[in-house]
């Protein structure tokens, strides 16, 4: 109850309090930092630049497709490092970056859009591109909305073609 004079360990209680507050703290900035360091460790430097570019910008989150590949993802959100480029150009069929470019050029209007409706038709559009590139055919009313956007769906269906050609060839 006191200390050597009898009196109550209030400044000692107080200390005590301080370090495990600042070991506290101090663990939760090493974890931080050492989840940081095994994300980038464990989904390459790619996916790291990703979320960088995501949560400096938000328009590049909305206007990201979370349901399509990495390449495919970067690509059409604009965020593909050189690095990803040139090993996307040793990979794929040359005319292939060609039709995804005509895709994205068609889309980007809409992809970027922050008018009213914007998120709805974002939504459309990312779920067409899903539904081309992971080859399970678009729905009439897909199609539809895409002829009457000026989306060039053939490109991308033609770009799906040839990835998959590519990948059967090995």
């Amino acid at each position: 109850t006191g200390a050597a004079g009898g009196g109550p360990r209030v400044v000692e209680a107080i200390f005590g309090y301080l370090i495990g507050l600042v070991a506290a703290l101090g663990a939760y900035a090493a974890g931080r930092h050492a989840a940081a360091a095994s994300f980038r460790r464990a989904n390459g430097p790619g996916l790291a630049a990703e979320v960088r570019a995501v949560a400096s910008d938000p328009a590049v989150g909305a206007a990201s497709n979370p349901g399509l590949c990495d390449f495919e993802r970067r690509f059409l959100a604009g965020i593909l490092s050189e690095e990803e480029s040139k090993c996307a150009a040793c990979i794929l069929p040359p005319h292939a970056a060609g039709l995804l470019g005509r895709w994205r050029t068609s889309t980007d209007g809409d992809r970027w859009s922050a008018r009213a409706g914007g998120a709805a038709l974002r939504r459309r559009l990312a779920a067409t591109e899903v539904a081309i590139l992971g080859r399970t055919g678009t729905t009439s009313d897909q199609e539809a909305a895409a002829e009457g956007r000026g989306w060039e769906l053939c490109a991308l269906g033609n770009y799906a073609d040839a990835v998959a050609e590519a990948l059967e060839r090995g």
